[in-house]
């Protein structure tokens, strides 16, 4: 993999030390930055955006919702993969405007979790900028976009241009994790309002008309979805 720039988000180094050890031993793929408090790191990504920015839960001028909210703002088209990291504390976490403004939510002790989440991240931002397949044929599925055609076991299935377009982008980068910030920009586009459910209620509505091939999309839990091959 290229060598990208992790940014760390946090107030306090005591915050990050509990994944410091199991992340910097196998940094080499990475350049590490911070931790920074919560506007310093916004003023290093006005001058460069960091492929992975770790977001600790709790930070002390702005909530770690607002300041993933701004990083969006100022990618500027850019992929940026933003992982909350910090206590669990799942109840209040999972009601928490930060975690649909993130790409996920690691604890403060996972440290190889953390390594395989940034690696899944920072190589699905790489790879999603690579060009839209015209026609796709699986097991279940036929697919020819050129066509606006979509057939699920030799019946001809009927699909919204929103649903049209996830699917192809799903398609387009087959077995790979897609997060919900990607689905948003290639899909959404313009029309992007930033809500990760929006996402979550097409990929539902998709699975619904596709049958057995909806059941090849598949949910990875915190990161996002990919669409596994048959």
């Amino acid at each position: 993999m290229d060598r990208s720039t992790i940014l760390i988000v946090a107030d306090d180094d005591a915050d990050f030390q509990p994944l410091a050890v199991g992340l910097m031993a196998e940094a080499g793929a990475y350049n590490i930055v911070g931790p920074l408090p919560a506007f310093d790191a916004l003023r290093f990504c006005s001058k460069a955006m960091p492929v992975v920015v770790l977001v600790h839960v709790d930070l002390r001028d702005i909530s770690a919702a607002e300041f993933c909210a701004l990083i969006r703002g100022r990618a500027n088209g850019a992929r940026v993969a933003l992982l909350l990291y910090g206590p669990s504390r799942a109840d209040a976490l999972a009601r928490s405007s930060a975690v649909s403004a993130a790409d996920g939510h690691i604890s403060g002790t996972d440290s190889t979790d953390m390594r395989a989440w940034i690696d899944a991240l920072a190589r699905s931002r790489a790879d999603t900028d690579e060009p839209p397949i015209n026609q796709y044929q699986g097991r279940h599925l036929r697919a020819h976009f050129d066509r606006v055609e979509v057939v699920v076991d030799g019946r001809r299935i009927d699909l919204t241009r929103r649903e049209l377009a996830l699917l192809r982008f799903l398609l387009s980068h087959a077995n790979r994790v897609l997060g919900r910030a990607d689905l948003l920009d290639h899909v959404w586009q313009n029309d992007n309002d930033g809500r990760s459910r929006t996402v979550d209620v097409h990929i539902r509505r998709l699975r619904a008309k596709l049958g057995e091939a909806g059941k090849q999309i598949e949910t990875v839990p915190g990161l996002g979805y990919r669409f596994a091959e048959d």
